[in-house]
């Protein structure tokens, strides 16, 4: 599993232009030209980024709304989490010193 703070906060990448196309998203990263597509529980955690959000807040959302564990719940969103980090489609908020 991902090594990712919990409680650490994370924004979109403004450079990012997504659009729904029924129940997938797809973007573009404008800095680099590069496409990618979520599915469904991809889509729901996209839009969860409409506001500043942390794993944590993340998977109280999603464990209210799907019928999953906690333990599976933070590791399968740890790990799309560290795939939007490492592609940039999300960016951490530094916290301030």
């Amino acid at each position: 599993m991902p090594n990712i703070d919990p409680h650490a906060l994370f924004i979109r990448n403004p450079a990012i232009v997504a659009s729904s196309i029924e129940d997938e998203t797809v973007m573009m990263n404008l800095s680099t030209n590069s496409y990618y597509g979520l599915d469904e529980l991809g889509s729901r955690v996209w839009k969860l980024f409409d506001s500043p959000s942390s794993l944590s807040k993340l998977c109280s959302v999603l464990m209210q709304e799907y019928e999953v564990s906690s333990v599976t719940c933070h590791e399968q969103i740890a790990v799309l989490l560290e795939e939007l980090i490492e592609e940039t489609l999300v960016c951490p908020i530094e916290a301030p010193t």
